[in-house]
């Protein structure tokens, strides 16, 4: 069923095409004049990118999200009116949502069914939910507070409400670490060229400027800030050493260890120290499942791990920039902010302003941006938010290790180490995809010794209950 669904997709995507060009036809004497070509035109991508979701096989649509996210260049992706409520990305993932809904069908018995963990997962999910709405109802900044609701719910919780999603999963792992290892490739490119070859191009073509300020060049890839691009790679990193150790294939090592290279390139500290982290928990949950199975697999990490130190520590790039006064004054900004936030944060009696008003509630006491996204939940949704969120994070983290998936664990705990460095909840909505893609893997973690030829159960198996 799956490869003559395949074999349909080109007759039908030139039909969709063949529709598209007809309305347009139709539409474009009377639409231009009302909105101008360029409004035209992006409707008439959005009308074909709706028509693509649609058609497409529907276990294929967190990925393509994921790979949209990554080769999309992050400077032009529209976020503005309802976009900055829904960000565009995370509407490929409430159309999956509605899609697996109608189909109504699992690829066979769950593993795990309703374990004590998976209601945990639900339930703090929930409780979270309804802490917020009641924050939100509360503030004094409303529309902003349900804007950002929207825009978590839909990006990052939506997966919880699909019970099997294995394929999905699956997608979604391998276009991870593949995405990562192509980016970590371009990352450390440009940090040889001092320059983006293909998305700097684009960007001065239309006149974007320049992300870059800093005392160094950092690497960003698509993602138009070295921040994002190391939080991105980081994980890809993670996901790639973590699956080697669990299942042995080798391309994930290849891939991930070109993403953790990509991380060094944007010159981030912290999403070196992540990836360590990361990497770290891999290592140690790897060896509390396997034990002496991953004795060789250890020696060849740990070798690679003194690389790594003695490559940091001969980097350039990293020790002009950590010696830096611009290096100080972030440091300076991180001790303030934590400041700013505990007092934001008491301003409303520790139960939150509303979700996503951090930064408007940090500004009553300082002008600076607060970069750390555990610090923005504190203020934003209080003690009791940031509470829910913990046991949301360490339930996902628990369920995949259950199924001794390290991979997926480590992955979930790199990213939230990474935002932990950057203002990635409140202000970049568009990111809340990460998550949900995160709680995606964690939901339905790898059981198998996945590999090339080795996966359980099979893609065409699996794909075959979602006709």
């Amino acid at each position: 069923m799956f490869m003559s669904r395949l074999r349909l997709l080109p007759t039908t995507l030139i039909v969709l095409g063949l529709v598209t060009l007809l309305a347009a036809s139709l539409l474009i004497p009377r639409a231009s004049d009302l909105v101008g070509w360029v409004g035209f035109a992006a409707a008439i991508v959005a009308i074909s990118a709706l028509a693509l979701t649609l058609a497409v096989p529907v276990h294929w649509l967190p990925a393509m999200a994921l790979v949209l996210f990554v080769a999309l260049p992050r400077a032009l992706v529209p976020a503005d009116g309802i976009l900055n409520a829904v960000p565009v990305l995370s509407m490929i993932m409430l159309i999956w949502l509605v899609r697996r809904v109608l189909a109504a069908t699992t690829a066979g018995p769950i593993p795990g069914g309703r374990s004590v963990t998976k209601i945990a997962i639900q339930v703090s999910a929930a409780l979270f939910v309804l802490w917020s709405l009641f924050a939100s109802a509360t503030s004094t900044e409303s529309s902003t507070a349900f804007a950002w609701l929207t825009s978590f719910t839909i990006g990052a919780l939506i997966p919880i409400l699909v019970a099997d999603a294995r394929l999905e999963a699956r997608l979604v792992r391998t276009a991870w670490i593949v995405c990562g290892g192509v980016m970590g490739a371009y990352a450390v490119v440009e940090l040889a060229l001092q320059r983006s070859p293909l998305y700097g191009s684009i960007y001065s073509a239309l006149g974007v400027p320049s992300a870059q300020h800093w005392s160094v060049y950092r690497a960003e890839a698509s993602f138009y800030h070295p921040l994002y691009a190391g939080a991105f790679l980081a994980v890809a990193a993670t996901l790639g050493v973590g699956l080697w150790l669990r299942s042995g294939a080798r391309w994930p090592l290849v891939f991930g260890g070109v993403s953790a290279v990509g991380v060094v390139a944007t010159v981030s500290r912290g999403s070196i120290v992540a990836t360590a982290v990361g990497i770290g928990v891999a290592v140690v949950a790897a060896i509390v499942i396997e034990g002496r199975k991953v004795a060789l697999r250890l020696v060849v990490v740990t070798a690679l791990g003194v690389v790594a130190v003695v490559g940091l520590l001969n980097f350039g790039a990293l020790n002009d920039r950590s010696g830096s006064a611009e290096a100080e004054l972030s440091g300076g900004a991180r001790d303030t902010g934590l400041a700013v936030s505990l007092k934001a944060a008491a301003a409303s009696n520790w139960l939150g302003s509303g979700p996503g008003t951090s930064g408007i509630s940090a500004r009553r006491f300082d002008d600076g941006v607060i970069e750390n996204s555990a610090l923005q939940l504190l203020i934003s949704v209080g003690i009791p938010g940031l509470a829910l969120i913990s046991v949301l994070l360490a339930g996902l983290v628990i369920n995949s290790l259950k199924s001794k998936d390290v991979a997926s664990a480590a992955a979930l705990v790199t990213y939230a180490v990474c935002i932990t460095g950057f203002n990635a909840i409140d202000a970049l909505r568009g990111m809340h995809l990460l998550i949900g893609l995160l709680v995606l893997l964690t939901l339905n973690p790898a059981t198998g010794r996945a590999g090339p030829g080795r996966s359980q159960p099979s893609a065409l198996a699996l794909s075959n209950q979602f006709r």
